[in-house]
């Protein structure tokens, strides 16, 4: 798909089943520690439930982390109209690299489509290896 933000490195997406938005994926590089782009995201939902974890891969120490409420941080296309959107799921792997800057692996959309998607995310975070 189209990059939606000049911070993005790729976006892609997965259509959904049963009718429901279809699941936006992104890639990023970006600055600022992960707490506090984990707070960021955690604002863009009312009644968030939040869960965070680490796994090592490849001597990296990766930060998961997974946010379910009611997204209210707009469309996930430019000029959508923001609409709360109940009952969806951020699920992030953050992958820190020496030079400063951390690599942002994230999928956003509709909770039961981003659990379809968690085993195929989970393979892309354990497939992750320094350069």
């Amino acid at each position: 798909m189209p990059n939606t933000s000049a911070m993005r490195l790729a976006t892609y997406r997965i259509d959904a089943t049963q009718g429901l938005d279809p699941v936006d994926v992104s890639v990023s590089r970006a600055g600022g520690t992960p707490d506090a782009n984990v707070q960021r995201w955690m604002a863009q939902f009312d009644g968030p439930h939040e869960t965070q974890a680490n796994k090592r891969v490849s001597g990296m120490d990766i930060a998961l982390i997974e946010v379910t409420g009611t997204y209210r941080g707009g469309g996930m296309m430019p000029g959508q109209a923001t609409t709360p959107h109940p009952d969806w799921t951020l699920l992030a792997a953050i992958a820190p690299v020496p030079t400063g800057a951390s690599y942002f692996f994230r999928l956003l959309g509709p909770s039961s489509e981003v659990r379809r998607a968690r085993p195929a995310f989970d393979a892309l975070v354990d497939s992750f290896k320094p350069r």
